[in-house]
């Protein structure tokens, strides 16, 4: 038996995650060490991404200050054809916004350093120390041993720690060609004062299936007034081909864009596939982008991780200072499942069939299906608090049109419907994880869960 006054938990990487964790096991009283690889205020990447703020009431910490953030834009989304634009309205004022991840990192960092935590920037994790199956802590860079009783993982997708987890644990160590999207994100100076003719509200452009691929590009009015340029696509991409795309972004955004680069370009890994089968082990457990913890169209993972930090601190504070076993620590991975996992593997399955549908397909169904009065009602009930009896008339007038449409095209509403059947499926195969610590079940459920991810060969 341990007592929590003398268990050592490691943090490997200042992922939104771990850092909740952290935050909450210092508060608690554990001896917290967390080993970030880059210089203080420069961890993450140096731009904004999108959050609910209400993830930060819930998990029980205080927003970022005001200058890190600023509301969410709105989104046009733009068909291959580039013909055909839906808007997506953004949340009320308050509701989402875009943070800047430095800030953002420094506030957790904050946070952590007042609830007794270690912070050591600029020392880099090398990989597990083991002994046996057990996992007993991490090796740093400079050669210095650390031991553990826990070790959580928030290096992020490329956790150097993952591929080292002794096999017993079924935790997987390298992704499939499809699980990842290859992102290049570049900031530039935009042409002060040009407000879009057409749409002065709508400030952010998400094409689909850009020039065809199976991806996503954009370009989008940053907080500082500058202009977000992404190119996004599934199977990887060369630079041959980013710049292809990067050259039309710019015929497309003429007017808005100038030449003069404010944040050199970069390209980066996105996570857009479901969660991890396996996350815990003895003496480990995996949090946020490191468990592929990120919503799989669009790869944002900054909520479902913080609220996987509340669950895996409450964990091991439940424990009482009971050994850190794979056992001890499944009721983390359950929650984790029937909070967030299982809706993730139902938009995985509906993701891989939309980016490979032809984008001529594509482009049909933005014409004759997708209602904008549709689209505009449900966001407006999600996110603005327009009158539900106001959004589902909108949407009840409009879905016979649409319908109709689609039963104009059989084969299209057949495959619809094959898809729709897969997306439940893993979304009820998820669900039904294991409650119990039970090897033998788990290693079905395992095999089940992935069975339920079509894979491109």
């Amino acid at each position: 038996m341990f007592g929590k006054k003398n268990q050592h938990i490691v943090v490997a990487g200042m992922g939104q995650g771990g850092m909740v964790a952290a935050i909450y096991l210092g508060k608690a009283g554990f001896d917290v060490d967390i080993y970030e690889k880059a210089k203080e205020g420069e961890v993450s990447h140096p731009w904004t991404d999108d959050t609910m703020t209400a993830v930060f009431k819930r998990c029980g910490i205080p927003m970022p200050p005001k200058e890190a953030y600023s509301q969410k834009n709105n989104w046009l989304w733009v068909s291959p054809g580039v013909d055909r634009r839906l808007m997506f309205p953004g949340t009320a004022p308050g509701v989402e916004i875009s943070v800047d991840r430095h800030m953002l990192s420094d506030h957790f960092a904050k946070l952590a350093t007042e609830a007794g935590c270690k912070v050591h920037y600029e020392t880099p994790v090398k990989g597990l120390l083991t002994d046996g199956d057990r996992i007993i802590g991490i090796e740093l860079q400079n050669g210095k041993r650390v031991k553990a009783d826990l070790v959580i993982d928030a290096l992020g997708i490329d956790s150097v720690l993952r591929p080292q987890a002794p096999k017993k644990w079924e935790i997987q160590a390298h992704e499939a060609d499809d699980d990842l999207m290859l992102g290049y994100r570049q900031f530039y100076k935009r042409n002060p004062g040009y407000v879009p003719p057409e749409y002065p509200d709508y400030r952010a452009c998400m094409y689909l299936k850009h020039l065809g691929g199976a991806g996503l590009s954009w370009c989008n009015l940053s907080p500082d007034n500058n202009m977000d340029m992404l190119i996004g696509r599934l199977y990887g991409m060369t630079k041959d081909e980013m710049e292809v795309m990067q050259k039309d972004l710019f015929k497309r955004h003429a007017d808005q864009l100038t030449d003069e680069v404010v944040i050199p370009g970069r390209f980066v890994k996105i996570g857009t596939r479901y969660s991890l089968s396996k996350i815990v082990a003895d003496g480990y457990a995996l949090v946020g982008d490191s468990a592929f913890m990120s919503i799989p169209l669009t790869g944002c993972g900054i909520e479902s991780s913080m609220d996987a930090g509340v669950y895996l601190s409450e964990t091991i504070i439940a424990n009482k200072g009971k050994e850190m076993t794979a056992k001890n620590l499944w009721p983390y991975q359950v929650k984790y499942f029937k909070k967030k996992a299982g809706l993730f593997a139902a938009i995985d399955v509906l993701k891989r069939w939309v980016l490979n549908l032809d984008g001529d397909l594509v482009d049909w169904v933005f014409y004759k299906v997708a209602s904008p009065k549709i689209v505009e009602s449900i966001s407006g009930m999600m996110f603005r608090g327009m009158n539900p009896i106001v959004g589902v008339w909108n949407i009840l007038s409009s879905l016979p049109f649409s319908l109709a449409r689609l039963f104009s095209k059989p084969s299209i509403l057949k495959e619809i419907g094959v898809t729709l059947k897969a997306a439940v499926h893993a979304l009820l195969v998820a669900m039904k994880i294991p409650k119990k610590y039970d090897e033998d079940k788990i290693h079905q459920w395992v095999m089940d869960y992935e069975a339920s991810f079509p894979h491109k060969k």
